[in-house]
């Protein structure tokens, strides 16, 4: 429901959830036996072994066999905190990011995520984190390797959630949403209290938006997308007590967790139990939206037993959905509807569902709005569109009609000059 950050990073982070399940299963029990991957300054094709130790023969670097690699990390590294007698065991001896280079550009990604794994169980400090993640940022493939640097991103997140965060923030804006996102569902996982208050403090740290451009607390969405999965009450108690701008996705995520974590019936009872206010009309709306998609006739049956106050929005996201399965359906039991305000956002939503396939149909069903104002904003929104699609027949059609004249000599603008 997330935040849902991102994809690419969505396949990256797909990837990192996997190796994330990988790391957690190798971490039970460490693996004695060196892992072989190709020696370093070999062909990159999966063969050799980059922990060999060479005793004192000469084999070819990249033929498969021992070479030496038991050059010792730099001064530097070791006062800086990075280097470790684990790290050197695991890399042979050499400097830690210039082995890493090597590993990740191997094809074989059983060879590549086994070592991987070896040299991140090694890493403890902060410190020994960021000097990898630094490999991310020269030549590695970023999208091959998403899922590495979700999981360095993840181990640095259980040290110091905030540092993490702060490095998040640095990066352009994919990479910022797929870290922050990574960042915050980690910490939100581990220490949730925590991850909530920090992204209550820190609505803009984002830019205030979504991926999508949504409004509202985008740190508090990705928090609470984790949170949902483990204690759903517990997000739907923290989302109402927020303040949440129109396009929020937060009820949208949570909709899509009640449902599935629920189903259907327990989703229509829950949010009736959800204190009354905009996030509960919100999470109506959004609930209503995926039921009817499935079950177009048994939501709006629901959705008319609903609170006055938050039917007319509901039907309105049930109608739509309905309408984009079954138009001919959601349109017979919209007829039987009377026109008046609390089904005027119905006829508006169905009328911009039916343009694409009947544009006249469109028109007549917005012509049956109520109230005057919302009738004419529709009306002249459904001519733009139409025009874009199909300018001869909708400038035919809008020349004849009864339009209002003002709407007309909008949408016509050389007519209305003549």
């Amino acid at each position: 429901m997330a935040l849902t950050t991102f994809l690419t990073s969505t396949t990256a982070f797909r990837t990192g959830v996997l190796l994330a399940t990988a790391a957690a299963t190798f971490a039970v029990g460490r693996v004695t036996a060196p892992t072989s991957v190709p020696a370093i300054g070999g062909s990159g094709n999966g063969r050799g072994d980059v922990n060999a130790r060479n005793s004192g023969g000469g084999g070819r670097e990249g033929s498969g066999t021992s070479v030496d690699v038991g050059r010792p990390t730099s001064d530097f590294a070791a006062a800086a905190g990075i280097d470790s007698a684990g790290i050197r065991e695991v890399t042979g001896g050499r400097p830690m990011e210039e082995w890493l280079r090597h590993v990740l550009s191997q094809d074989d990604q059983i060879v590549r995520t086994s070592a991987f794994l070896r040299l991140l169980e090694q890493l403890e400090t902060p410190e020994q984190i960021r000097a990898a993640l630094t490999v991310f940022e020269g030549a590695v493939d970023r999208g091959r390797n998403g899922g590495e640097y979700a999981m360095l991103l993840q181990k640095w997140t259980q040290l110091e959630p905030k540092a993490a965060l702060a490095f998040a923030e640095t990066k352009s804006r994919g990479e910022r949403w797929m870290a922050m996102g990574t960042v915050l569902r980690t910490w939100a996982r581990v220490s949730p209290d925590e991850a909530l208050d920090w992204a209550r403090e820190n609505p803009e740290s984002l830019g205030g938006r979504g991926r999508r451009g949504e409004e509202g607390n985008a740190p508090m969405a990705l928090a609470l997308s984790q949170v949902a999965r483990t204690n759903l009450d517990r997000a739907l108690q923290v989302a109402g007590s927020e303040t949440l701008a129109g396009r929020s996705r937060i009820p949208e995520m949570l909709a899509t967790e009640l449902i599935n974590q629920r189903g259907s019936d327990a989703a229509r009872l829950a949010v009736l139990n959800v204190p009354a206010g905009p996030f509960r009309d919100q999470l109506m709306q959004q609930v209503a939206r995926r039921l009817a998609a499935d079950d177009g006739p048994g939501t709006v049956d629901w959705v008319m037993t609903l609170p006055e106050q938050s039917r007319s929005s509901a039907l309105s996201e049930a109608v739509g959905a309905w309408a984009q399965r079954d138009p001919v359906a959601a349109g017979n039991y919209l007829r039987q509807l009377p026109p008046t305000p609390a089904t005027d956002a119905s006829r508006e939503r169905f009328a911009a569902n039916v343009l694409r396939q009947d544009p006249e149909g469109a028109m007549a069903w917005a012509s049956t709005i109520s109230d005057e104002q919302q009738r004419s904003r529709a009306l002249e929104s459904l001519g733009r569109n139409w025009l874009r699609r199909d300018a001869g027949a909708a400038q035919n059609w809008i020349a004849q009609s009864d339009l209002p004249d003002p709407v007309k000599s909008r949408l016509l603008p050389q007519r209305a000059a003549k």
